[in-house]
């Protein structure tokens, strides 16, 4: 067996070993966002519900929310509740399925949809120091879906 095929032999095995491995990860990660997906979705659903939508368009509008990216909401319904404690999980996800409701999307990374997310929750403008970890959590955001977005686009 010469140099070349011996070269070719390993490249052939490196690359099925190392895709195996990659199909893991992107599995793991799929799953994760489609069962996060699903129970936010149902979540959200539940409380359209409640307020009087039919179940499918009820399903639907949940979904149509949550499309972009499931998992930042997911994020978000967990960290904010711990950075406000005038803030609760349900708090979120009844404006979540008001936004929903209405058709509105809601945007993580806007310092203003966060503001508004404070005010309609609390009934209260923020103070300065809440204002100021709004803008950064908006900015930190902001960074995260560039970064996303630029590594998406390397993606073949």
């Amino acid at each position: 067996m010469n140099k070349q095929q011996m070269m070719s032999i390993t490249f052939v095995v490196s690359v099925l070993v190392f895709s195996a491995g990659i199909d893991n990860i992107i599995h793991q990660d799929t799953t994760v966002e489609r069962r996060t997906r699903s129970t936010l979705t149902q979540d959200i659903a539940s409380l359209l519900i409640d307020r009087g939508l039919e179940e499918r368009v009820a399903n639907e509008r949940a979904a149509a929310l949550l499309k972009k990216d499931p998992v930042s909401f997911a994020s978000m319904l967990s960290e904010l509740p711990l950075l406000f404690d005038d803030i609760s999980e349900e708090d979120l996800l009844n404006y979540l399925a008001e936004s929903a409701l209405h058709k509105q999307s809601v945007e993580w990374d806007s310092y203003e949809q966060l503001i508004h997310l404070h005010h309609r929750i609390t009934h209260a403008t923020p103070d300065r120091k809440r204002r100021e970890l709004l803008a950064g959590i908006a900015e930190q955001n902001a960074s995260i879906g560039a970064k996303a977005s630029k590594s998406q686009n390397f993606i073949v």
